[in-house]
């Protein structure tokens, strides 16, 4: 007989080895972005699909795609209750500096309430709060609830093959709803449940002058810098208040109502605590607008990247043949990512010098998301964050993106409920990575009354 007080009891009991199985999962370094690391991501991948095997799941599959493949999971198929697809993912960011790490990263320690480790926190251990989950409620009798995982290993690059994958296999992994938990809580004790997320653009911008870096003794006068044209261009798409002046740039934006705003504020970051967490003075714009609010549900726009010519070692006079920069755009909620790409890139073209030879190319692109917050699932997560974690859940926006959200909505048409597990101080993407193991028992008791909820 399904119980989730069972279920429960099952869970506390097995705590010690629950967290023996993360730091096995831990071991893997399952890069998805180094190709030297192709054997130890499917190695993880054959892991992941072996222990799910392991605890009772009948229909266990590597689904291959054009990259790293998906592992798939599903619970026994009964007619008439709901379908949750838990989402998650098994790559892992690059170590980074090894003198950076006071443990070595895929070597998982643990201290004291931390469990320390590359993916401890991104993602290994909030998805695995789900498999712990369904593993509690198969040994008492049985999930309420049809559960299937898809669990990608090409997160951290952007999920580039997932849309095919997700094509590929749509009968397979038909549900009403899909279950997501990769991003932040407020802090300990303290969830949240994401309520959108902000799209993402990339571009590279590449002015060329000459084939090759030019004597600028020789050429300089005579021949265009195109290290100054692509500065040039750049600033323009900004004022002097880092407000971006691209035309059509914020079509789509929705100003928070009063009432959403004044419910943000009660539970948001504030502006010196948003300045304090990246360590920085201050703020350049300024709109009446929070920082929180400006990095999550407006759109911002980032050169992250741009070199040419000469800045090493000694005194090379040249002038560039070309130079390049690299922008990152955030979109808001509901804005179109094809309009606002056009829009950048038509301002681009008309800022540059036509002495130059411009080229603009997009890199990858990621839709905004938004899900209603009188869908059932928001309502049942609501109640399993007050129940796991004996406090009810922050709702707020996210300004990141989850490559995959956007993804199941267009090609399986299901909204993604998502419920982090995070810490702000977990360290995710920097050295000594770590997971607060108050926080995964939690997690995992979450969970299981989501699924009871949802039932």
């Amino acid at each position: 007989m399904r119980s989730r007080a069972s279920a429960i009891a099952f869970a506390r009991t097995h705590r010690g080895r629950f967290i023996d199985e993360l730091s096995a999962f831990i071991r893997y370094p399952s890069v998805g972005s180094d190709r030297r690391h192709a054997g130890d991501v499917a190695a993880c991948a054959r892991w992941l699909a072996a222990h799910l095997t392991g605890l009772g799941l009948p229909d266990v599959r590597i689904l291959p795609t054009r990259g790293h493949p998906l592992v798939f999971a599903s619970t026994a198929f009964e007619r008439g209750r709901p379908v949750i697809l838990v989402y998650g993912h098994y790559d892992v960011q690059p170590a980074g500096p090894l003198q950076d790490w006071h443990t070595p990263p895929f070597t998982p320690v643990r201290q004291g309430p931390w469990l320390f480790g590359r993916g401890a926190s991104d993602d290994k251990g909030q998805l695995f709060a789900h498999v712990k989950g369904v593993e509690a409620w198969l040994r008492s009798g049985g999930t309420p609830v049809t559960v299937k995982f898809m669990l990608d290993g090409e997160e951290e690059i952007g999920s580039p093959s997932l849309p095919e994958g997700v094509a590929r296999y749509r009968a397979l992994l038909k549900a009403d709803v899909a279950l997501v938990s990769d991003s932040p809580m407020l802090g300990t004790g303290r969830p949240v449940i994401t309520t959108s997320l902000r799209g993402s653009l990339g571009f590279d911008v590449d002015v060329r002058v000459a084939e090759a870096d030019l004597h600028s003794g020789i050429f300089g006068g005579a021949i265009p810098d195109p290290i100054q044209a692509l500065c040039r261009a750049l600033a323009s798409l900004q004022d002097e208040r880092g407000r971006v002046v691209v035309s059509r740039f914020h079509t789509g934006v929705r100003r928070l109502p009063r009432e959403e705003q004044r419910a943000l504020a009660a539970v948001a970051p504030t502006n010196a605590a948003v300045i304090n967490a990246a360590r920085a003075d201050s703020r350049c714009q300024d709109d009446g607008t929070s920082l929180f609010e400006n990095t999550t549900v407006r759109p911002s726009l980032t050169v992250t990247g741009i070199s040419g010519g000469h800045v090493g070692p000694g005194d090379r006079t040249v002038i560039a043949g070309a130079a390049r920069a690299r922008i990152n755009v955030r979109l808001a909620p509901d804005q179109d990512p094809d309009l606002i790409a056009t829009a950048v890139e038509h301002h681009l073209v008309a800022a540059m010098p036509r002495c130059v030879k411009a080229s603009i190319h997009r890199g990858r692109s990621v839709k905004p998301y938004r899900i209603a917050l009188t869908h059932p699932a928001v309502r049942a997560a609501i109640e399993a964050c007050r129940l796991g974690f004996e406090r009810a859940p922050a709702l707020l926006p996210m300004g990141g993106s989850i490559a995959a959200v956007p993804v199941l909505q267009d090609l399986l048409g299901i909204p993604s409920v998502l419920i982090g597990f995070a810490l702000p101080d977990d360290g995710k993407h920097a050295a000594n990575e770590r997971l607060h193991l108050p926080t995964l028992e939690r997690a995992i008791e979450t969970s299981i009354h989501f699924l009871a909820e949802v039932a």
